[in-house]
């Protein structure tokens, strides 16, 4: 029995590279080897899509973004609340994994850096939010927050086979790493979190020092071809997201992965 889909959000949070070199770092997380899907692979930030991420919805003043503007972002799908949902999804799992929150305060239209004092509110909330003492939500109306769901870009599209036992119908977003915050890995869904050019992480990979999933090394590969952040940004902004469905053909007892385009792809 095929296993259903479920809808996420991953976030590729970006930066200009501090060492002065010309290039782009992205931030890359280690998965709990406990984890049902994709354990102790490094990923991008993100997860399933929760009900309270549609809930947010009902309150104007919790997101940048109308309904109509983030169908506008995702062009693929027909449903607005979907939209907006995964949007929202992305950046509260990034806050929930890293601890990086991508909204403006007090009313900014700019993400600017956090006093010392709500740093510190920050990190007590989301220690309330994994003890489910605090709900997301609860927080952003209690800080008068705004979730810049305007900073995220549509990146790339992938739906997970139909042989997994856990299926993801994830859509990639990048977005500017806001300046003066700082990662921390929650230490129960991701275990390490780093800085690293596209090109180091693939290295990685490829050395087999880093497990990684079809998608991430796609996303890494586009990530390569961009000499800063602003270009990043530029080049994906409006750029139509073809969905990418790996299939699988077994040959000689193992199984190969296919992706749209390669031969006998289309025949599966």
């Amino acid at each position: 029995m095929t296993a259903i889909l479920k809808d996420a959000s991953s976030v590729l949070l970006v930066r200009d590279s501090p060492s002065g070199k010309i290039g782009l770092e992205v931030l890359m997380v280690r998965r709990n080897v406990r984890s049902d899907f994709a354990a102790d692979a490094y990923v991008f930030p993100g997860g399933a899509v929760e009900d309270e991420d549609y809930l947010l919805q009902g309150d104007n003043s919790c997101s940048a973004m109308t309904l109509q503007e983030a169908q506008c972002v995702i062009k693929n799908i027909p449903c607005p609340e979907k939209a907006l949902g995964l949007l929202i999804a992305g950046i509260r799992e990034t806050f929930e994994e890293v601890g990086i929150l991508i909204a403006y305060v007090g009313g900014a239209s700019s993400i600017q850096n956090f006093t010392p004092e709500l740093a510190q509110r920050l990190g007590e909330y989301r220690q309330e939010m994994q003890q489910g003492r605090l709900s997301f939500m609860e927080m952003l109306l209690r800080e008068g927050m705004v979730l810049a769901t305007d900073q995220l870009i549509h990146f790339a599209h992938w739906i997970t086979p139909e042989f997994s036992p856990v299926r993801y119908d994830t859509h990639f977003f990048i977005s500017p790493m806001p300046s003066g915050q700082r990662s921390l890995h929650d230490d129960m869904e991701t275990t390490a979190s780093q800085w690293l050019s596209p090109h180091e992480a693939i290295e990685k990979h490829e050395r087999q020092e880093f497990s990684m999933l079809p998608p991430t090394v796609s996303n890494l590969r586009m990530l390569a071809g961009f000499t800063s952040v602003q270009q990043a940004l530029t080049a994906t902004q409006g750029k139509d997201i073809s969905t990418v469905l790996p299939k699988v053909r077994v040959e000689d007892g193992e199984m190969r992965l296919l992706m749209p385009g390669d031969p006998g792809y289309s025949s599966l």
